[in-house]
């Protein structure tokens, strides 16, 4: 199975890091990120960025 987590400029990391984390320790499991382009979006505190994989148009299958 695959989940995709949505990332987007000003999210709380945690929001993102905390699934991730969780799921990506699930057996069978691929946890990627993805957003609206693909590359560094930056978190509320604007000092951590996220990479999304993907983007929304282009997910990954």
């Amino acid at each position: 199975m695959q989940i995709a987590i949505v990332l987007y400029d000003g999210l709380t990391a945690l929001d993102a890091i905390g699934p991730y984390e969780v799921l990506s320790c699930l057996p069978d499991v691929s946890v990627c990120f993805i957003a609206e382009t693909v590359g560094p979006q930056r978190t509320d505190t604007q000092t951590l960025a996220l990479v999304a994989d993907a983007s929304l148009r282009g997910s990954p299958s």
